[in-house]
């Protein structure tokens, strides 16, 4: 097999400098936190927490899951609330999802994969904020994150369970990794 042309080549590497580059992104800049949290370390806590809800899942879901806020390196962190606010407005939606496949194109997941990503994205957020709060830090805006968190995990558990058994499976994972998670940092 012959080497990649060179325009090739280059094209790879600055697709891979732009997404180390993303990693650096600052996580929760709107609020007071005891330790920084970056994009790079969320991504692959997610891809961690996919595994773990799915041990055997396809790799298109830990690139999903590895890639999924590369646009922040453009954007930054878009707080939680914000998104909630304003994704459900059509045009705020399809610009920032204009943005993101024009950043990095990620791969096509089925509903199964695309909830897989999201419980395991809801779940590393919530991970986050129980080491903060295991660490001693009572501001407002992380304990509200925590409670908002339980309550949208507790939607997207419901969302896979529905579709099949296997989601069924994956939900009772997810139950599981919250009720430790929660019992450890003694938030039950």
């Amino acid at each position: 097999m012959g080497r990649e042309p060179l325009s090739e080549r280059k094209r790879m590497i600055t697709n891979l400098r732009k997404i180390m580059d993303s990693s650096i992104v600052k996580r929760y800049h709107t609020c007071h936190t005891i330790k920084e949290q970056t994009t790079g370390a969320h991504q692959w806590g997610c891809g961690i927490i996919c595994l773990a809800l799915k041990p055997n899942c396809s790799k298109d879901v830990l690139v999903y899951a590895l890639l999924h806020d590369v646009a922040e390196k453009v954007t930054g962190d878009i707080p939680a609330m914000v998104k909630r606010l304003y994704l459900t407005d059509c045009q705020f939606r399809e610009q920032i999802g204009s943005l993101e496949k024009n950043f990095q194109p990620l791969p096509e997941l089925s509903p199964l994969e695309m909830l897989i990503v999201r419980i395991a994205d809801i779940l590393e957020l919530l991970w986050f904020c129980a080491k903060e709060i295991e660490m001693g830090n009572k501001n407002d805006d992380i304990v509200s994150c925590w409670k908002n968190g339980k309550d949208i995990l507790k939607e997207r558990i419901t969302n896979i369970r529905a579709l099949n058994t296997q989601g069924n499976e994956i939900g009772i994972h997810a139950e599981t990794l919250f009720a430790n998670l929660a019992q450890g940092a003694h938030l039950w």
